[in-house]
């Protein structure tokens, strides 16, 4: 566990090091003794941890919020659903809209 830290804060000093650099990637691993290939993973791997670690919790994404409703009968000409958002949108839906079509909607909100 500790010789991975050691090695995370190594590449964490090559890629600062090369950032303040001129260099490209390829050039600034020539020049520093390094192979790009591991260079390269290096980079991306601490990228995708820092993103990870700069996501918030799901308890703070906003998402949707599901309020109490009151579904009345339709009458002739009705418009279909309507999804009201606090913040103020609408999205008007017809009555003909499928419910998976709806459900895959609301769980990519």
């Amino acid at each position: 566990m500790k010789r991975d830290q050691t090695k995370r804060q190594q590449w964490q000093l090559h890629i600062a090091q090369w950032q303040q650099s001129a260099l490209s990637q390829r050039a600034f691993c020539v020049s520093a003794g390094l192979k790009f290939a591991t260079f390269d993973y290096w980079r991306r791997a601490l990228i995708a941890e820092q993103s990870v670690e700069n996501k918030p919790s799901q308890s703070q994404q906003p998402g949707i919020q599901l309020l109490p409703l009151q579904v009345t009968p339709a009458g002739s000409g009705s418009m279909g659903l309507v999804l009201r958002s606090p913040q103020g949108w609408e999205l008007r839906l017809p009555p003909e809209v499928k419910a998976d079509w709806l459900s895959d909607l609301l769980r990519g909100l």
